[in-house]
């Protein structure tokens, strides 16, 4: 399936992508524009109080989408709304006027709506895609997936998109980090920067914390970051927990 990756997270992912060759000069250049500005970006957590998350040397990265968004190409391969085929709906220039005008600030603080950063969800809605439209070339997309045997929405996936429902759309394409509790999902930065007053309010269940420990735990912390979202873990669940044992140099 001919797919063009939402540019930004296609690099922080490291996905690979079959994007149209003459786009490749044009969208390198944007890359590394936006993750200089990113890098500019004040760091909420820091703002909160909180340990730095992560080193910036020996392969900890503050960019990391699975951290900071509902959505991720992760999920053992499975479609995410990070997959933008916009040249199936408009041309590169009004894409790329779009991602700009979106900013940076989404791929350092924590997102809670599909609304609030780009993916195909927010996408769909920016430029107001007849359903119609949308079915219509996402099945004909299907069926050359088929064919080359490549990637493609399944017929569930493609109806789940066309109902423009939140909630429905959140829980289909939610990234496996992710918690998601009625039309809003939670990342992993989101329940580090909260306070556990904000999980209850939020919905969260000790179960629901609980299931994501192991997942919350492959991420590169620095040492007192994994310390601190330990003890805020086990105060809400109410026993210990591990987060990022091997995550962090040790001295």
């Amino acid at each position: 399936m001919k797919r063009t990756i939402l540019i930004l997270l296609s690099v922080i992912l490291i996905v690979t992508c079959n994007a149209c060759a003459n786009n490749s000069v044009e969208t390198e250049s944007v890359v590394q524009e936006q993750i200089t500005e990113t890098s500019a970006l004040e760091d909420p957590f820091e703002n909160a109080g909180l340990p730095a998350l992560f080193s910036t040397e020996g392969g900890g990265n503050p960019l990391l989408a699975p951290f900071f968004l509902l959505t991720d190409n992760s999920n053992d391969g499975k479609n995410s709304l990070n997959d933008i085929p916009y040249e199936l709906f408009v041309s590169q220039e009004e894409f790329m006027a779009w991602i700009e005008s979106e900013g940076n600030a989404y791929l350092r603080t924590p997102q809670t709506r599909l609304t609030d950063y780009p993916n195909f969800y927010s996408f769909i809605l920016e430029f107001d895609i007849p359903v119609d439209k949308l079915r219509e070339v996402l099945k004909e997309q299907q069926l050359i997936g088929i064919e080359n045997d490549a990637q493609y929405l399944t017929d569930e996936e493609i109806e789940t998109l066309c109902s423009l429902d939140e909630k429905r759309i959140l829980e289909q394409f939610a990234s496996e980090y992710t918690i998601v509790t009625e039309n809003k999902g939670y990342p992993p930065s989101w329940v580090y920067l909260n306070p556990i007053e904000e999980y209850e309010k939020a919905g969260i269940t000790s179960d629901m914390i609980t299931e994501k420990v192991e997942l919350f735990s492959v991420f590169n912390y620095n040492e007192e970051a994994a310390k601190a979202f330990e003890e805020k873990l086990s105060d809400f669940i109410g026993y210990d927990v591990t987060i990022g044992e091997n995550s962090f140099e040790k001295e």
